[in-house]
């Protein structure tokens, strides 16, 4: 008896080619053991995320010899006798809590910029206007045209007096910044000080509000 052959239905012999496939991907890579295809990429987050750098001094170097860099509690030694004691006492009652001073020297010829921080909930203004007022009373006169935002106070020239000074004072934020430059009549006090103030107001300007 001649066996008979049945010719499969075009549909079905599709089907069974595409059965065939995962079948002999199987058997090419494996059971999973081994050999694996590798797996598409997928998105995650990274585990230790970049934190942003320090914030940028912002004072400026005075030019000059280096005579003081540090940052100091203001009732600290170090602090302290950065000031006289009217200063140490207003300092204080105003909430001033650290100073950041850089200073220059060459001879009686002195370059500072200072950083003065309040604590919170303390006014920076009040401090600034403290310490302007000292200056006032010591005789030191208010010099205009000034940077808006900025006081300054000068020393005058007078017969028999060796020295001459200039000191200026503004916020940012929560610091009181003092630009000061000192020297006797024969140093170029005015134009250092004019200069170092430009360069410090520039690099890190008042509060407009202040």
């Amino acid at each position: 008896m001649r066996r008979r052959w049945t010719t499969l239905p075009a549909t079905v012999a599709v089907l069974l080619v595409v059965a065939a496939i995962p079948t002999a991907a199987w058997l090419a890579w494996g059971s999973g053991a081994s050999g694996e295809p590798p797996l598409p990429p997928t998105s995650q987050a990274d585990p230790a995320p970049r934190r942003p750098g320090p914030e940028p001094d912002p004072l400026v170097w005075p030019r000059g010899t280096q005579a003081l860099k540090y940052k100091a509690a203001v009732t600290d030694k170090k602090g302290a006798e950065l000031f006289t004691g009217d200063e140490r006492m207003e300092l204080t009652r105003t909430g001033v809590v650290t100073v950041q001073v850089l200073r220059t020297a060459d001879g009686t010829f002195n370059r500072t910029i200072m950083r003065l921080t309040v604590r919170d909930g303390a006014s920076p203004a009040a401090a600034r206007d403290a310490l302007d007022a000292i200056y006032a009373a010591g005789g030191h006169s208010l010099r205009k045209p000034s940077p808006p935002g900025v006081l300054v106070r000068g020393y005058a020239i007078a017969a028999g007096q060796p020295t001459t000074s200039y000191h200026a004072h503004y916020v940012r934020g929560r610091d009181v910044i003092r630009v000061e430059v000192a020297g006797t009549v024969l140093d170029p006090v005015d134009p250092a000080f004019a200069e170092l103030l430009a360069e410090q107001v520039k690099a890190y300007p008042p509060d407009r509000t202040s």
